[in-house]
């Protein structure tokens, strides 16, 4: 850097996934991004976010990175189960069953009748997704990352002015905080989080340390059948140990005891503890986080600095929802300062991301708060780890207790596919929405949701056909034949498939989708769609006019 100020449209804070994914986002429409970080993606340090959602996938797939990804973590055959166990050395109390990522795949391609997507959920870290997306994000010519260089301070006025520690200036239109917890954007916005912070539990409550480790001889020590999560339930321990490799490579989550600071915790012994002593272990890194937190800003934005990710919610980590939120976060803000930037829209656009996304923040954090409890409350007998009958009762007692919220921890296919956009400014209402449900997902083209997977061939999906524009997906003929010139001044692309046994199946004979993959309006009239109310339906999606439901005939 030779001393000259940076300049950018859009100035991210944190290089994690959400910032990664927010700038690669950006790149593929020709924003000028900037992206600073005081680390390096490169080196992503501790494991965190140990599961990618089937809608984060989908996601993964348009930018590309999908085979990659998929390609991490555990092995293609190795199941992907949570299994409940008196101790990792003891018996087993309850098992929920999930599929080996091949397995998923094989019926994501068939047609999985509960996960209606395009991509099955992946177990991997986010250590495998980061350096991807740092990767990917160097394909994008208008985009520059900056590591190890921190940013000190953040200035908003007439636009966002940053210092970096080498005390460089960075002047940006906007400025984008995927800064973590403690966020200095969400700061520099005067905001704070609120919510729930912290309940008081035996597990899953309260502080919790977390441990990654490797091990050549724990699987062989405790004689564990192969899983991907190991819950220890214990009278004097409760601890959720996490195979990453599907080998020796551990993460260990463990509650602190009351008065026990991080510093002083001992993995060695909690392990001797589970799995019996003589286990082989070091220890690559360890942090301190907090349980039972569902925790939500009260805006996400606040004139030209916006907040994403961990800097604008906070999430218990059961269910594995906190990143997959970001990821939508994301993909929500970046056609938004895309159009904004490029003059198709006005700033009031921006406005929508905060009605759009703290509705499903504060949807999500809940559920995984509820999970939290769920687990917290499981009933642990003395006996629980004894052989005879008493034993025999205390392990009834907890499995009957697991299996009620367990599987609703691992498969919530309506938490990813079904969020619902239905209050927004920006969706052009036509139907009754389906109902909004963790657990069940009802694919529908009611304005306001993400556009059904469908599959048109062997492993193109009708998903596939929205990219980064505005899309016009004519099922049935129902559209105008629209010019070539239209289409590029109102950066929308035209798909007709011919296809009436869509139109019927999905209950649409055409639909304009946003470039986050969510429906703005639909046509479901016998007659023929006027151009007028297409570009009503564009003007509407992009803040540029209030929504007017009585079609407009213009000859």
């Amino acid at each position: 850097m030779d001393g000259k100020p940076l300049t950018y449209d859009v100035a991210i804070v944190g290089a994690g996934p959400v910032g990664l994914m927010l700038a690669c986002e950006l790149g593929q429409h020709g924003i000028s991004v900037g992206i600073f970080d005081a680390g390096s993606p490169d080196s992503p340090g501790h494991p965190r976010a140990n599961n990618q959602s089937a809608r984060s996938m989908e996601y993964y797939r348009r930018l590309g990175i999908v085979e990659e990804l998929r390609a991490s973590g555990l092995p293609e055959n190795y199941p992907t189960d949570a299994t409940y166990l008196a101790g990792f050395n003891g018996m087993e109390i309850a098992r929920v069953s999930l599929p080996s990522k091949q397995e998923a795949l094989r019926v994501c391609r068939a047609g999985d009748p509960v996960w209606k997507s395009a991509e099955p959920q992946l177990r991997t870290s986010q250590r495998s997704l980061t350096p991807l997306l740092a990767r990917r994000l160097r394909d994008f010519k208008t985009v520059e990352l900056f590591e190890n260089v921190e940013v000190t301070q953040v200035t908003a006025g007439d636009g966002v002015q940053l210092r970096l520690d080498n005390d460089t200036g960075v002047q940006a239109r906007f400025c984008v905080g995927c800064d973590g917890a403690r966020s200095m954007v969400r700061k520099a916005m005067g905001i704070r989080l609120g919510g729930e912070d912290g309940l008081d539990m035996d597990f899953m409550g309260g502080r919790m340390i977390a441990s990654y480790f490797s091990s050549p001889n724990l699987v062989s020590l405790t004689g564990m059948q192969p899983a991907w999560q190991y819950w220890a339930i214990l009278p004097d321990i409760r601890a959720v140990m996490v195979t990453l490799d599907g080998d020796e490579e551990f993460i260990l989550h463990r509650q602190l005891p009351k008065g026990q600071e991080p510093a002083t915790y001992e993995l060695q012994a909690d392990l001797d503890r589970l799995c019996g002593p003589g286990v082989e272990v070091q220890i690559f890194s360890s942090a301190a986080w907090r349980a039972g937190q569902a925790l939500v800003s009260s805006s996400f934005r606040e004139g030209p600095l916006m907040i994403a990710g961990d800097s604008a919610h906070l999430f218990t980590p059961t269910g594995g929802m906190g990143l997959n939120t970001g990821i939508e976060d994301a993909i929500n803000l970046a056609w938004k300062l895309a159009e904004v930037v490029k003059g198709r829209a006005g700033d009031t656009l921006l406005d929508s991301y905060t009605q759009e996304r703290r509705k499903i923040a504060l949807r999500n954090t809940g559920y995984a708060l509820k999970l939290a409890r769920a687990v917290g409350e499981c009933p642990v007998a003395p006996a629980i780890a004894d052989a005879g009958p008493e034993g025999d009762a205390a392990r009834m007692a907890a499995r009957e207790h697991i299996l009620k919220y367990a599987r609703n921890e691992f498969e919530h296919p309506g938490i990813g596919l079904g969020g619902r956009y239905d209050d927004s400014a920006l969706i052009v209402p036509n139907g009754t929405p389906p109902a909004d449900h963790p657990i069940s997902y009802q694919p529908s083209t009611v304005p306001g949701g993400r556009l059904p997977h469908v599959w048109l061939d062997d492993n193109e999906s009708l998903l596939d056909l929205a990219g980064y524009s505005f899309t016009l997906v004519d099922f049935d003929a129902a559209l105008p034949v629209l010019p070539a010139t239209w289409c590029e001044k109102m950066s929308v692309a035209v798909h007709r498939l011919d296809r009436a046994d869509l139109a019927g199946e999905l209950g649409a004979r055409a639909v304009l989708v946003r470039p986050d993959q969510i429906i703005a309006w639909r046509c479901t009239d016998a007659g023929d769609v006027t151009r007028a109310e297409l570009e009503n339906a564009l003007n509407v999606a992009r803040a540029r006019r209030v929504a007017d439901h009585a079609r407009e005939i213009v000859q």
